[in-house]
């Protein structure tokens, strides 16, 4: 098996501590230490002056919860997928992420069937793309802050940045995703 991602990134607002090559060049960095290649496949600037499009810029993801249904907007945003695979992660760049216990950097949790996506806020931090994308694949957060899916955010890796790491379990639920090709 060859053991790679690919990821699509959409941009409605674009980012304001790291640029998006910034935080693809770490989540690549990221999985690279356990075989996996992520492959960014396309990145799109899409046009929030479109009605159906504005309102998403600030998306409510309700519960952020990895199961369950996903929110109204989470829904209405993952049909701006734009040529991505049914495999393939879009990763939607938002001027704001809230959930319902507040403001989120990120949130990869509940996605429509066959449509993978992360939604990350413009002020997110360098590692968040690759902290939701593990959510995507399945991982949920650890009590371990030298763990990249720590729950106390990804903003710890950056000053100075430590490199975060997998654990055993987490690697084992990442290569057995269908999402890796």
């Amino acid at each position: 098996m060859a053991n790679i991602l690919n990821i699509h990134v959409k941009i409605l607002t674009e980012p304001t501590k790291f640029t998006v090559e910034q935080m693809v060049r770490a989540t690549t960095r990221m999985y690279d230490t356990i075989g996996v290649t992520v492959r960014l496949v396309s990145t799109e600037t899409l046009d929030i002056g479109q009605p159906e499009l504005a309102y998403l810029n600030t998306i409510d993801t309700g519960g952020c919860k990895l199961s369950g249904r996903p929110a109204e907007e989470v829904i209405a945003l993952s049909d701006f997928r734009n040529d991505a695979d049914s495999k393939d992660i879009v990763l939607y760049i938002c001027r704001t992420v809230k959930s319902d216990d507040g403001p989120l950097k990120g949130c990869g949790g509940a996605w429509p069937a066959g449509r993978p996506m992360a939604v990350i806020a413009k002020s997110a931090f360098r590692f968040t793309m690759a902290h939701e994308i593990g959510h995507v694949l399945g991982l949920k957060h650890k009590d371990n802050d030298l763990r990249l899916m720590t729950g106390n955010g990804t903003d710890i890796f950056n000053n100075p940045p430590p490199e975060p790491t997998f654990g055993e379990g987490e690697i084992e639920t990442i290569l057995e995703s269908d999402l890796i090709r």
